[in-house]
Formats: C-alpha cells, sequence, structure tokens
C-alpha cells in the first residue's frame, strides 16, 4: 500500500474540572488526529498530542513538522514512512518529533491491521489481553476533595488510584491527604503517589517514609529528571517501589535509568518516547 494522501486536524479540549499537580494547574488538552489514505482505499488513523509540561514540544511545533515532511511522504510505501520520519522533521526538538511520529506509528498500524481485517492488537501480537487495567488519577487537591474524588474513583470500579503529590504547603498536610484518600478506597484498592519531581532527595525520602504506612503500591518520580544518583540514593532508602516518569524519554534513557538502579517501574508514555 502506498500513501495517497495526509490530513489532520487540530483539536482543544476543555477538562471537565481543572487540574493540579506540583507543576501547576491544567485546564485542556491539545493535540491532532492524523489521518492516512492509501492507494487501496484503506484508511489509517493516528494521533499526536505533545505534552509540553514534559518537554515533549508543542501543537504548533507538530503542526510545523507535519506541514514540512507531509508531502514528501506521499507515494511512499507505509513500511518507507518510518524510515523517512526517523530522517525528517530534525531540528524542530525531539518531543514534537516524537508526537508526530507517535501519530504515524499508529495510523500506520491502523492501516495495516485493517487491510488485514484484524485489530491492532492482533497485528502486533497473538497472545492479546482483552481487557487491562486503568487508574484513576486524583490531582494536588485538599484533602476533602481528593477523598471525594476517591470515592467517586471507588464506586467507579477502578482497582488502583494515583494521587498526585508534591504541592502540599507541608509534609503534615501531604500525609492528612494521603491518609483521607486510603481511608476512603480501603485496603483494596492500590494506591500510587506521583511527585512529578517536586522534592528533592533528602525530602523524598523522609516524605516516603512517613507515608509507607498507607501502603503504597509505588512512588513515581520522586526527584527531579536527570538526577539519576538522587533517584537512585531514594530508592535506596525507603521501602516503597519506586518508578521513573519524566526520565524515561527514550530507549537510551530508559536504559541509564536501569543501569544505575535508579528505578523499579519504567513509565512509558507514548508521546514522549515517540
Amino acid at each position: 500500500m502506498r500513501v495517497t494522501r495526509l490530513r489532520w486536524t487540530a483539536y482543544r479540549l476543555p477538562f471537565r474540572a481543572d487540574f493540579s499537580t506540583s507543576r501547576g494547574v491544567s485546564t485542556y488538552r491539545e493535540g491532532l488526529i492524523l489521518r492516512l489514505d492509501t492507494d487501496s482505499g484503506v484508511v489509517g488513523l493516528g494521533e499526536a498530542a505533545p505534552i509540553p509540561e514534559r518537554g515533549g514540544g508543542t501543537l504548533s511545533e507538530a503542526l510545523a513538522i507535519l506541514d514540512e515532511v507531509g508531502s514528501g511522504l506521499m507515494g511512499r510505501q507505509l513500511d518507507e514512512v518510518q524510515a523517512l520520519m526517523d530522517e525528517t522533521g530534525r531540528g524542530h526538538g525531539d518531543g514534537a518529533m516524537a508526537a508526530v511520529r507517535c501519530a504515524f506509528d499508529i495510523a500506520l498500524l491502523d492501516a495495516t491491521a485493517r487491510a488485514a481485517a484484524i485489530s491492532v492488537a492482533d497485528l502486533l501480537t497473538g497472545g492479546v489481553r482483552r481487557s487491562v487495567v486503568v487508574n484513576a488519577t486524583i490531582g494536588a487537591e485538599a484533602p476533602t476533595r481528593a477523598a471525594a474524588q476517591a470515592a467517586t474513583a471507588r464506586e467507579s470500579g477502578y482497582p488502583c488510584v494515583k494521587l498526585k503529590v508534591g504541592a502540599a504547603r507541608s509534609a503534615d498536610e501531604e500525609r492528612r491527604r494521603v491518609a483521607a484518600v486510603r481511608k476512603v478506597l480501603g485496603p483494596e484498592i492500590r494506591l500510587r503517589i506521583d511527585a512529578n519531581g517536586a522534592w528533592g532527595v533528602e525530602q523524598a525520602v523522609g516524605a516516603i517514609r512517613g507515608l509507607e504506612e498507607y501502603d503504597l503500591e509505588m512512588v513515581e518520580q520522586p526527584v527531579a529528571a536527570g538526577d539519576l544518583p538522587g533517584l537512585a540514593r531514594v530508592r535506596a532508602e525507603v521501602d516503597a517501589p519506586i518508578a521513573a516518569d519524566e526520565d524515561v524519554t527514550d530507549v537510551e534513557a530508559a536504559e541509564r535509568v536501569l543501569e544505575v538502579g535508579a528505578a523499579d517501574v519504567l513509565v512509558v508514555k507514548p508521546m514522549v518516547v515517540g
């Protein structure tokens, strides 16, 4: 199959409620939907939703890359497109390029699977899971509001909840937030926390030790991205499993995290790694 047409449409969706983290408040999400038409009539759809706060580039950068590379992909076989994407669009920043690459990956997989009349999951592997576990996420809310959102997550049947931390004014307030959420969830629902790199090493060790009684499934990115020695030290000094998120930007970065023993878990975001 060859590419005969590329189209994309940008979107901007407001959140139903503001979402707070240690980095600030988000009120919307934006991105683009990519449509890839082929000479066989099969259409593939993909999405690019850059994450600027993660160094993932911006929507305007992603649109600029598509404007630049789109015409060069016309008439190409599907298996040629990804190789060309790796060679074009450089200079725009890895973040936006990763999001665009992700959009093409999704669209190419979608078109290939549609042509074979199978799902993308079946295309990728023979041992397909028909369901996956997902978690609810609670922002950096005050204890009462966080507990109310935890109750909603529990009533909705979520088996796991992630609570954003690192924005509280004191360790005591942070403890009250986590305690309130755990009380509502009970012992059966898993609870993980995510600091988005807000803590220093000593602060992270102290905070995590003070919260471990609430049976934390994991602690995500307790210290700033780039401080792998600090992340490794936190992991060595606490009992809760440590997850790396902002430090996982590509395969090489993930390997560095593992080489220094900085994390038990890697959080992989397709829009960041491409």
